[in-house]
Formats: C-alpha cells, sequence, structure tokens
C-alpha cells in the first residue's frame, strides 16, 4: 500500500521503510502482486455485492479487505508517499481531509 489509514497492530520492517498491516483503511494506491490480484479482485466483487444488498458500511471495500490484511501479507509504505485529496465522502456524507490522520501510522484502536 502507497497510501493507508492504519488503525491496527502492525510489524515495523527492519529498516522502518514499512509495516505490515492487519487492519489499514482507504484505498488509495496499491502495488498488486501478479498472482494475488484474483485474489484480491475476487474479495472487492463480493465486498461490492454485500454493500449493495446490505447498504452496510462494514462491507466497503477498505474494510473488507480487512479479511486479507489479516491472513495475508499487507505492507503499507513508511512515509506514507500518496494522500488523498480533501474532497467530499460519500461514506461519511460529508467533505474530509484525512491528510494528518494518514501520517500518524501508529495509532492502535
Amino acid at each position: 500500500m502507497l497510501s493507508g489509514n492504519n488503525m491496527g497492530e502492525f510489524i515495523e520492517s527492519e529498516f522502518g521503510d514499512y509495516i505490515k498491516v492487519s487492519r489499514c483503511f482507504t484505498t488509495g494506491a496499491y502495488i498488486i502482486k501478479k498472482h494475488y490480484y484474483k485474489t484480491w479482485l475476487d474479495n472487492m466483487k463480493e465486498s461490492v455485492k454485500q454493500l449493495e444488498q446490505s447498504g452496510d458500511n462494514q462491507f466497503c471495500c477498505d474494510v473488507y479487505n480487512h479479511r486479507l490484511q489479516q491472513k495475508d501479507n499487507w505492507f503499507l509504505i513508511i512515509p506514507i508517499c500518496c494522500y488523498q485529496k480533501e474532497d467530499y465522502s460519500d461514506i461519511e456524507k460529508k467533505v474530509v481531509d484525512y491528510k494528518n490522520v494518514l501520517i500518524d501510522y501508529k495509532k492502535i484502536y
């Protein structure tokens, strides 16, 4: 992940240039290995289907990705090199600016 809102426990790399995440939000920028693409895409499709059927935000793609993050290797580059532009969020129904939230990857909730 080139960007993400890490809000879970993580494992820091030996050199401090990335962390292994288990509960990282946002879907701003990914690099996905070819062998993993189908797994990720199937998860996204399932997320959309569940969200359309239920309307429940627990099925938003960034939240639904936590299933994969907790069982597979998902890494967030540190320092974060991409940010979401301040703009209207369909999920939150208001204008949001996550830049400062994204910078702080050490928060755990």
